[in-house]
């Protein structure tokens, strides 16, 4: 699914944990934040509490909270926390062995998604997401077991070590990414650095029974637990059941009391930390920004403030970098919570031999900011974030699934703060736009570079050692005392130009009461989808088969670097900065892609500037030209990325693994940068005129509350007037090597190994009826393989089954994967072989029925979710599938039959097909 948003904050609306906000320009009132008046708050005789949210049409989402994590634990106890955890799905008094997945499985609930729980250093939570209130007991009672009916049994534990033990070589690998190892940091001075949430490797072999039982006594109380029901459920039933299933749960009289152990600040020392293969060299500045706790209006927009601060400083870095052409691969400025503690990141990433020009510019540019602030356009720019969240809030709380209206509550009582109701929220936030001011924000930001405390993080490569960290952080430090040069703010922007020639409507379907089709006079299809759920916003779609396959060979790797370039080239009078600050202006969202069979773009605006979002789209399918200045830095920076991942275990084993299935000039292929080194800009812009210039059945689908006849104008002026002319044969599929060999690469630089399977098969082009089919193909394959090699070998901690079957593509790949022990090779081989020869005798009628409510959960919120239908209709009609799925998934689920599964088994990894064994072991 492809999907973005205007914002680059993700903003969960009404809620006192947000992270959004604008300057803080006047002492702001110390109002106390207003609780959302939805919530039903009770607390039963034993201390439990709970939490009941109704929303109509919702499917009934259940959190159960337990106030302890790993903090809570002994020396004797590390990882014991997140053990429990597991040991939840491994039986309890009403539940044998994994009998809870299977039992909600076959009600529609997916293991993995709708199913599971999470360990933190204070909090452990479980959850499940239920299709409607019909299964509510059953999932109470799998609640009821885990307060304190956890059977715990000797062999059941032993078992779920290898499950764990697979889960920590997964997540704290040898070479652990840069954020990891700052996060953990970080933590250096706390209490917290003590106690990994999943403990050790030789805590987990070594665990002990008995003081397992003792940790699940001493924490699993009900007055350190709290349940969270939120969806369509009947709340007087819910609370009578609650009672009557956990009243009988004791409370301990002697139990022990939660510590609340907070975050101790590192310091300002600066800090190197060594670069895992395949990941470039960055240099980051973490502030501290104090604590998370609030309880009033002003709390709030302190919080508010900063994050604008935030968005203020990653704009000016961006279009710097632009201006400058400074070679920085990536730079952003965010907040992030560090447990009690909030913080924010300035990082820059680069090539290691590029690094003092990269630190150099990064000292010269916040010094800039620091002595001469930000310009009007900027902070405009910046507060059209902000007034678009505002504008949205009231269809954004709308649309707010029950699943996450339950994570907002669990975290906000982790959190020990309110949730704040929505009219509370669209207060302050327009208090806090109202009251902006450009002096009062440039104030603000100097006081963030100069007085808050901040720590250095330098992510050096293997070449760098030794990494000189005190010339480093001095030299960056003595160019940031420096004063900066002021710069030159843009004061007004133009538009894009509007055509003078009209196209012409051919025709025009009213195809159902919501759903309105055009044909245009130059071959294009127009679709809208009237849709109120869209609320003020429109989502569209300007897409056509080809993408790839309908590049021509020799420029694949230019079709590489298409995307990048023209987002760096600017459109029509703009650069690329210049377009990024008036189409934020304009809360207007425009992204090319390029897949292997369909390219296009995506667009998202408010209704009030459609006018505008079509100008912009005319303007990139007709006039888009390559800056070669911005092609070169695309160029390097590709090259060097595909360089540094490819002499990373990971990316040679890859690399390896594709050479092996496809030919060099499959479009599958994947190329080093020499390659990359040789494209040219004429390439680039030939590639652009292949996928853009030529019509092979553009498609433009427009969903939102609009009506069809304000499209009409639109629609003569922008789109119909377009130029393009017939394509040549353009279906260049894939190549692929009949007998690859296997592949065992002893190149790891971890204890694990990785193991799997590919099959490669060729056939004919997806039907919708074998997209279906695929999808729950899938979701038995996955449950499959967690039950054989998770559940009953204890092989690995999350076994994948994926494929790679693009629409339209004659070739299909499937690969089934495991992480796992290197020592047991043997083993992972017997058990994948198993696992396959069970894969090719089908799947049961049972097994079908799960799969079909899985996926129509899955599709339901489709109904109103804009962004998705923009997209699933978009996909379904550039390839021929119809809309009759879109519209009614249901049907087409029932359509599926066991048989069609099985048939598609046969042919993707039946015994005709292309089969390869490829293995990534520890060097030793």
């Amino acid at each position: 699914m492809r999907q973005g948003i205007i914002s680059r904050i993700v903003v969960l609306l009404f809620l006192a944990i947000v992270l959004i906000g604008c300057s803080q320009t006047k002492l702001a009132e110390q109002k106390a934040i207003v609780p959302d008046p939805g919530w039903q708050q009770g607390v039963l005789a034993n201390g439990m509490k709970y939490h009941f949210y109704s929303k109509a049409g919702e499917p009934v989402e259940i959190r159960f909270l337990i106030h302890a994590g790993s903090l809570q634990e002994t020396e004797q106890q590390q990882g014991y926390a997140h053990f429990l955890e597991h040991m939840a799905f491994n039986g309890s008094q009403h539940f044998s062995e994994n009998d809870v997945v299977a039992l909600f499985e076959k009600t529609g609930v997916d293991w993995g998604n709708d199913l599971n729980a999470f360990t933190d250093y204070d909090s452990t939570v479980y959850k499940i997401a239920l299709p409607d209130q019909t299964e509510l007991q059953p999932a109470l009672t799998w609640f009821r077991d885990i307060a304190d009916g956890l059977s715990l049994k000797p062999d059941a534990i032993e078992a779920e070590k290898g499950v764990v033990l697979g889960e920590i070589r997964q997540s704290r690998p040898n070479e652990m990414p840069l954020d990891l190892q700052a996060y953990f940091a970080l933590l250096a001075n706390s209490e917290h650095s003590k106690r990994d949430v999943l403990g050790t490797k030789a805590s987990i072999e070594n665990i002990d029974a008995a003081e397992l039982a003792a940790f699940y006594a001493s924490w699993y109380q009900p007055d350190n637990a709290e349940l969270v029901i939120s969806g369509d459920f009947p709340a007087i039933q819910a609370e009578q059941l609650v009672s009557e299933m956990f009243t009988s749960w004791q409370q301990e009289p002697d139990a022990q009391q939660v510590v609340d152990f907070k975050v101790n600040p590192v310091g300002e020392n600066p800090i190197a930390l060594l670069a895992p293969q395949g990941q470039l060299a960055s240099m980051s500045i973490v502030f501290d920004l104090g604590t998370r706790a609030f309880s009033d209006h002003a709390d709030q927009q302190k919080i508010m403030n900063d994050n604008l601060l935030n968005i203020l400083i990653e704009q000016r870095l961006r279009e710097r970098i632009l201006a400058t052409n400074t070679p920085i691969h990536e730079v952003m400025a965010m907040p992030f919570d560090l447990l009690d503690r909030k913080q924010a990141v300035i990082d820059i990433t680069f090539n290691a031999s590029d690094r003092i020009q990269s630190q150099d510019f990064l000292a010269k540019e916040l010094a800039s900011l620091r002595d001469h602030g930000v310009g009007a356009v900027e902070l405009s720019t910046a507060l059209a974030l902000f007034n678009s969240d505002l504008e949205n809030i009231d269809g954004d709380w709308r649309q707010m699934t029950s699943g996450e209206i339950a994570d907002v509550k669990v975290y906000a009582l982790i959190d020990q703060v309110p949730v704040q109701a929505k009219e509370d929220y669209k207060t302050n936030l327009t208090a806090f736009i109202d009251s902006n001011e450009l002096a009062q924000t440039n104030k603000a930001l100097k006081k963030r570079l100069v007085k808050t405390t901040k720590t250095l993080f330098f992510g050096t490569e293997q070449q760098e050692q030794p990494f000189e960290l005190e010339r480093n952080s001095q030299a960056y430090n003595a160019l940031f005392a420096v004063e900066g040069a002021p710069l030159l703010m843009a004061k007004t922007m133009t538009d894009f130009p509007v055509p003078s020639t009209l196209g012409v409507i051919d025709s025009i379907e009213q195809i159902s009461p919501d759903t309105t089709q055009w044909q245009l006079g130059n071959g294009v299809e127009v679709w809208l989808k009237q849709m109120p759920a869209a609320e003020k916003q429109v989502y569209m779609y300007f897409s056509s088969l080809g993408g790839f396959s309908a590049v021509d060979p020799l420029l694949y790797p230019a079709a590489d670097l298409t995307v990048n370039t023209f987002l760096r080239s600017g459109l029509g009078d703009f650069d690329a900065a210049q377009l990024n600050q008036y189409m934020t202006r304009n809360e207007t969202m425009l992204e090319p892609f390029i897949d292997e069979t369909q390219h296009g773009f995506y667009l998202q605006t408010r209704y009030d500037k459609v006018p505008l979002a079509f100008a912009a789209l005319r303007e990139a399918a007709s006039h888009a030209e390559v800056n070669e200045v911005q092609f070169k830095h695309v160029q390097q920076q590709f090259a060097s990325e595909r360089d540094t991942w490819l002499a990373s275990p990971g990316g040679r084993f890859n690399a390896e693994i594709y050479s092996h299935l496809y030919t060099p000039d499959s479009l599958r292929y994947i190329h080093d940068g020499k390659t990359y080194q040789a494209v040219t800009a004429e390439q680039v812009q030939q590639v652009y005129h292949q996928l853009f210039g030529e019509n092979r059945g553009f498609k433009l689908v427009i969903v939102g509350n609009i009506k069809p006849e304000e499209l009409v104008p639109l629609l003569t002026r922008y789109v119909a007037n377009i130029s393009m002319s017939k394509p040549d044969d353009y279906s260049h599929d894939v190549e692929f090597d009949n007998k690859p060999e296997d592949i065992l690469l002893p190149i790891s630089n971890e204890s694990g190994m990785f193991y799997g399977v590919s099959f490669l098969a060729k056939g004919n082009a997806k039907t919708v009826d074998d997209v279906f089919a695929e999808d729950m193909m899938l979701r038995v394959f996955s449950q499959r393989a967690t039950t054989l090699l998770r559940e009953k070998y204890g092989l690995g901690y999350s076994p994948t089954a994926i494929t790679i079957t693009p629409d339209g593509s004659k070739v299909s790949q499937l690969m089934l994967e495991i992480n796992a022990d290197a020592g047991k090779l043997d083993q992972v081989r017997s058990a994948m072989t198993e696992l396959i020869n069970d894969l090719r005798s089908g799947i049961t009628e049972e097994e079908r029925d799960s799969a079909a409510k899985q996926m129509a959960s899955d599709l339901k919120p489709m109904a109103t979710n804009a962004p998705d239908t923009a997209w699933f209709m978009t996909r379904y009609l550039v390839h021929g599938y119809g809309l009759d799925a879109v519209n009614d998934p249901d049907k087409q689920i029932e359509q599926i039959s066991r048989d069609d599964i099985n048939h598609l088994i046969e042919r993707l990894m039946g015994s005709k097909t292309t089969q390869l064994e490829h293995i990534l072991m520890p060097k030793s």
